[in-house]
């Protein structure tokens, strides 16, 4: 890997649940190490996130997570401009071609798999998801083959061996990434992401783009990212996040001395 300095990360993007938290407990010591290890004013914290925005304004009225610049949520169907309060309409525009949410509800309510809605908190105009359980690869295919078939153009996100999110074919992590850094005049270069799921590949695969692998991530994620410029943490979720922080010099060193062998704060 290229060595980094320390005046080349600007924007960092960084996935929440089990990457940043734990996502059962939501355990996390992110927040104090984010405190008392501060990057340069200039970084820019964006949480990049199958959560909707509110929800992740949520964990940060509860001190769970710090206050980021920008919220990309619903797996890149809306970035939300946390510290002007307002929603980037000029994103959404982009993800109206060829979407049409009734049709996309009937073909999923057609398909021939045990298929779950998850709750009304993670749907919205842009984004429908459901559970799935343990698909194997040729039934997604399988799913996108009937989409294709269909008049509609969507991008099918399959993650945690259980999450299946129907989205507009503009809609991900890493083309709403790329639309932000186009939005604040920033390369790829000078990003970093960080995530543990599928559903963060299309954020790693960004060209140029440097990332962050939480220890705990799936196995086979590494094999299916094509960025030169990747850190493979060895300690699990926000811990290894720190560490891929000090790896690409964004904070200091000292920050991984505040940290136990299972990822508690000294």
């Amino acid at each position: 890997m290229r060595n980094i300095s320390n005046n080349t990360i600007k924007i960092l993007s960084f996935d929440i649940d089990n990457t940043l938290i734990d996502l059962e407990t939501l355990q996390t010591g992110f927040s104090a190490i984010w405190q008392e290890f501060p990057p340069r004013s200039d970084v820019v914290l964006t949480y990049n996130t199958g959560r909707l925005y509110d929800d992740v304004i949520g964990l940060i009225q509860r001190h769970i997570i710090p206050a980021p610049d920008f919220i990309v949520g619903g797996v890149g169907t809306h970035i939300y401009d946390y510290r002007n309060e307002t929603v980037l309409n000029e994103f959404e525009k982009v993800l109206q071609e060829g979407w049409n949410l009734e049709l996309v509800e009937k073909i999923v309510s057609d398909l021939p798999y045990e298929i779950a809605g998850q709750p009304a908190e993670y749907q919205h105009a842009f984004k429908r998801s459901f559970f799935l359980e343990n698909a194997q690869p040729e039934e997604i295919r399988n799913i996108e083959d009937i989409f294709s078939a269909s008049e509609l153009e969507v991008n099918i996100v399959y993650s945690g061996n259980k999450y299946l999110d129907i989205l507009p074919k503009w809609a991900n992590k890493g083309n709403a990434l790329a639309w932000l850094l186009d939005f604040l005049k920033t390369g790829t270069e000078k990003a970093l992401v960080a995530g543990d799921s599928g559903n963060d590949l299309a954020m790693f695969n960004l060209e140029g783009i440097n990332g962050i692998i939480v220890g705990n991530a799936e196995q086979d994620l590494a094999q299916r990212i094509n960025s030169p410029n990747l850190y493979q943490a060895r300690r699990q979720k926000y811990a290894g996040v720190v560490e891929g922080l000090v790896h690409f010099n964004v904070i200091s060193k000292e920050a991984l001395t505040k940290i136990d062998q299972n990822g508690k704060i000294k």
